[in-house]
């Protein structure tokens, strides 16, 4: 990568060969470097990034004067926009000649332009055709064609922003594959130390996850299991055991603009899971989500991108770095699926314009996303106040097992060992605990930057043997923010009459069938829980409860029957009342 000066004087070289060529096309020269964005002046050291692709602008310009009309609608939502990413199909191959092409996607760089935004393009499988007059074979004959790998060629060696940074790794070819030399420039960008601090996006064409569409074609890219590692890496390097230093990557793709997708409107978020091959799934350390897409009836008919619920991604960078996202459609409507994404949480709509920024509501009283105390994104003082007012051994509210996955797997007399799983961006656990009783409170028991605790007395007194106690962990980042919540787990010392579970089964009969489920068929588990001890009987506080990793692939109910949704991979989490638990894949077709 350049150093920070030089990439500055490339800047600065690349604006003014920009002006010259919008000069010569007709564009907007005065808009190049910028123009004011709206009438809202957004919070300071904010920046918000609009992202889409797949404009796909066929003769009539419709897509483009959509992306027009999004990008007004967006600006009035948000204020001034920074740059807005377009990660490739810029036009319709179908066209009959490059010219044509060419001339369409000169229409959509203009739009931009005209909007006072900085634009920033990568290719995708339409820039290498139509025909022979393919995107950068070295014979450039459309200024257009020169201004998009002028444009592309600056944003590889890196667009720094103040507390931003993107990097465009496009597409080399028409087929959808990462080759190696790409994947080698991405992990060197990644692996340089300047910007190292700040949130990186990663613009690109073709998706990593896995996906078969209605035709039997598969929309999964080559090599892309190597870009996954390179990318997990690159955002866990920092300090490998210090999860709280972990880099913010954001990779955004285009391509699979369709609603048979599952993955689409999704924010996938560091720790989540994502299939990448028809049989392999792997545990991701970065953020994932499609770019959006802004064509529609007039490309790809009925079946076309019409049903796309997305149609532009919002990208908040805060003065903090933290991250909020939303999809908008073009009428405004925020269309992000449900999950654990961080939410864009500092503006709202008013009835009138101009949009006012939001006040942030005060640290004590912030909940989380999903509108729940313990959620992610909820203070710190608001979780622990809803844990120390629970009278009853129930999970709260915005609780999840599978992130933190709390257990209990050694006990002695006096003691109870705790652990769970390390959990991106969190930099602390906070652990509260108490006698499993109606009416008992939890109390806080611990603070540690670790994956593990020992307890040994709760409220000063040492624990009593045959007793069981309950506890609860909070994942916190370096803002004292809820990342995660754990489930509530119940269990008991030694040297009574009661114990505690070893293991979860399930039979192989039902892990088998669960790995090739039809879509909209269900499944029951009958998970049980197997005592550590036949002498021992093991107090019932709480069945074995169940947890599915993405639902929009499939759903389980409390009784643990599965409802296939749609075809993807997921898992499904059954665990007993002291966190012991077996996963099981889940295979839709």
């Amino acid at each position: 990568m350049v150093r920070a000066s030089k990439l500055s004087k490339s800047f600065i070289s690349f604006f003014i060969s920009l002006a010259l060529i919008a000069a010569q096309l007709g564009f907007s020269a005065d808009l190049v470097f910028g123009a004011s964005g709206g009438s809202v002046v957004r919070p300071t050291g904010d920046t918000i990034l609009a992202f889409t692709s797949d404009v796909h602008n066929c003769p009539g310009d419709t897509s483009a004067k959509r992306l027009g009309s999004w990008i007004d609608m967006i600006r009035g939502k948000y204020g001034r926009v920074e740059s807005i990413g377009l990660c490739g199909d810029m036009a319709n191959s179908g066209v009959e000649s490059s010219a044509e092409y060419w001339a369409l996607t000169k229409v959509v760089i203009n739009t931009v332009l005209n909007k006072g935004i900085e634009g920033i393009y990568t290719t995708g499988n339409h820039e290498y055709g139509p025909g022979d007059a393919q995107y950068n074979n070295g014979v450039l004959t459309s200024p257009t064609e020169q201004a998009l790998v002028d444009n592309f060629r600056i944003c590889t060696e890196g667009k720094e922003g103040d507390n931003y940074r993107i990097f465009c790794l496009g597409s080399a070819s028409k087929k959808p594959e990462y080759r190696q030399e790409e994947i080698d420039r991405l992990e060197a960008y990644l692996m340089e130390e300047v910007g190292k601090d700040k949130p990186t996006v990663v613009m690109t064409h073709y998706p990593l996850h896995f996906f078969i569409n209605k035709k039997n074609q598969n929309r999964t890219a080559i090599n892309v299991g190597s870009v996954i590692d390179v990318l997990n890496e690159a955002a866990t390097n920092n300090t490998p055991d210090d999860p709280s230093d972990d880099r913010k990557i954001i990779f955004l793709w285009g391509h699979n603009h369709t609603h048979e997708d599952p993955n689409y409107d999704q924010i996938f978020v560091p720790g989540d899971e994502i299939q990448y091959a028809e049989d392999d799934s792997k545990e991701i350390s970065f953020y994932y989500c499609a770019a959006g897409c802004m064509s529609d009836l007039e490309y790809g008919g009925t079946d076309g991108s019409v049903f796309v619920k997305g149609k532009g991604l919002v990208i908040q960078v805060r003065a903090d770095d933290s991250l909020g996202f939303a999809y908008y459609n073009t009428e405004g409507k925020d269309v992000t699926e449900s999950g654990n994404y961080p939410k864009i949480l500092v503006y709202e709509k008013e009835s009138s314009d101009p949009v006012k920024p939001q006040k942030d509501p005060a640290v004590s009283d912030r909940k989380g996303i999903d509108g729940t105390a313990l959620g992610p994104g909820a203070s710190a003082a608001t979780a622990e106040k809803a844990i120390l007012s629970m009278t009853s051994d129930d999970d709260p509210q915005g609780t999840v097992f599978g992130k933190l996955a709390l257990k209990s797997l050694k006990q002695t007399n006096t003691s109870i060992d705790l652990s769970w799983n390390r959990v991106a961006n969190a930099s602390s656990y906070v652990i509260y605990g108490n006698n499993c009783a109606k009416g008992v409170r939890p109390v806080k028991l611990a603070v540690t930057a670790g994956n593990k605790q020992t307890i040994k007395t709760v409220s000063n007194r040492k624990l009593s043997k045959g007793t069981y106690y309950k506890f609860i962990v909070v994942a916190l980042d370096r803002n004292n923010n809820v990342v995660s919540t754990s489930k509530v787990i119940c269990a008991a010392t030694k040297g009574g009459k009661v114990g505690n579970h070893k293991k979860v089964t399930v039979s192989k009969s039902v892990t088998k069938k669960a790995k090739k489920l039809r879509k909209g068929k269900t499944l029951k588990l009958k998970a049980k829980a197997v005592p550590q001890s036949r002498k021992l009987k093991v107090r019932k506080h709480a069945a074995v409860r169940y947890e599915s990793t993405n639902t929009n692939i499939a759903t389980v109910s409390k009784k643990g029957v599965v409802k296939a949704k749609n075809k993807g991979t997921c898992y499904v989490y059954a665990y007993a009342q002291n966190g012991i638990c077996k996963k099981i894949k889940l295979v839709v077709k």
